[in-house]
Order: C-alpha cells, then structure tokens, then sequence
C-alpha cells in the first residue's frame, strides 16, 4: 500500500501506469509528476493542473545540466545548473505564497546560496535588504532598508506617499551586524562603530 507521500515523489509515465496500476486521475489527486522528452529536452508537468514546472537537461532519471524550474503559477523561480537532481549552480528567485510577491533573488554556487542576495516585503514587493551571503551564510557587506510613509502637499491637499530609505549599512557575521553605521528615519547618521549579536557593543559613536 502507498502512502500520499509516496505517490507525490511517483513520475507518471505508462510503465508506472501499468506495474502499479495507477491512472492519470490518481496522480491528479496526489499532484504527482510527469515528463516529456523531446530533442534531449525534457519537460516536467505538474499532473494536477499540467503546469510546466521544469524544463531543461535530464539523465540518470534525475535533473542534470541546464535548465529552468518553475513553481506552481508559472513563475520562474530557478534558472542555472542542476547536479544529481539538485540546484547547483545559477540566477534563483523566490515568491510568497500567500501574496505571490518576489521576496528573494539571489544566486546558487556549489549547490549553496552564494553572492549578493535581495530580500523584498512580502506585502508590498519593498526592498528590505542587500547583503551578500558566503558558504550559505549572510556575511560580508550589505544595507538594510525601510519602506515609510509621508506627507506630501500642494495648495490643494495632501496624500501620503511612501519612499525607501537606508536604516543601515555595514558589515555582518552570521546573519547579524558586525560593524557599521546605523540612520534615523531621515537618514541622519546616528551611530557608526561595532556590534555583538546585532546589538550595540564595543567601539562606537552615538550622533
């Protein structure tokens, strides 16, 4: 007996079909897979809704070379190279799945998040950081921002507007700021000098 865990790692395809005894409708319940190859290019559908979720280079029966993944609306969310069935090497984004915004670019090396990396609002599709990550870690150099709201006015009236502006910019370790120089919401420096799990510590100067 399979599990529903099972059937959704199952690649539909007629010698499956037929050992098992299962049908296309049973791979839609399970949101199960299949492929089709053409001119060494393969293609993989999401069986439920026959969604494109892949296309690229195949062999071993696993992803290997270049190609394109996809999620479940259709939105490209890898682009590079595929190892043994894994992301590996290449341009990668990432979308909310509640709102569906763009929440993440950022680069795979090494089959490891490598390089400078976005991080956006979930919400309101804002910037909130730019840093750059090393051995799958946030280290290096980055900026942190902030999306707020003001007041804009003519002779007639007045409408809030939002706008972005730097909180931060300077060097992190391990996720949180090492050293660096920290803004008001007017952009004021405030404080520049080190930090110790992200908080004020060592030597610095309060503005």
């Amino acid at each position: 007996m399979y599990s529903a865990k099972k059937y959704n790692t199952i690649l539909y395809n007629k010698e499956i079909q037929r050992k098992l005894g299962l049908y296309l409708i049973d791979f839609k319940r399970f949101s199960g897979r299949y492929k089709v190859e053409s001119n060494n290019i393969t293609k993989e559908y999401n069986s439920y809704n026959h969604n494109l979720i892949y296309m690229g280079q195949y062999s071993n029966g696993k992803r290997n070379g270049n190609g394109k993944e996809y999620d479940e609306d259709g939105k490209l969310i890898l682009e590079g190279e595929y190892l043994d069935g894994k992301k590996w090497k290449g341009n990668a984004k990432k979308y909310d799945e509640d709102t569906g915004k763009l929440i993440l670019e950022f680069e795979y090396l090494k089959g490891k998040i490598e390089g400078k990396v976005k991080e956006y609002d979930r919400y309101n599709g804002d910037l909130l950081f730019s840093r750059y990550y090393i051995d799958g870690k946030r280290s290096g150099q980055g900026t942190e921002y902030k999306s707020i709201l003001y007041s804009q006015s003519d002779n007639r009236y007045s409408q809030l507007k939002s706008k972005l502006i730097t909180i931060f910019s300077g060097e992190y370790i391990n996720g949180e700021r090492k050293e660096g120089k920290e803004y008001d919401y007017d952009e004021n420096l405030i404080y520049e000098g080190e930090y110790l799990n992200g908080k004020k510590n060592g030597k610095g100067k309060i503005l």
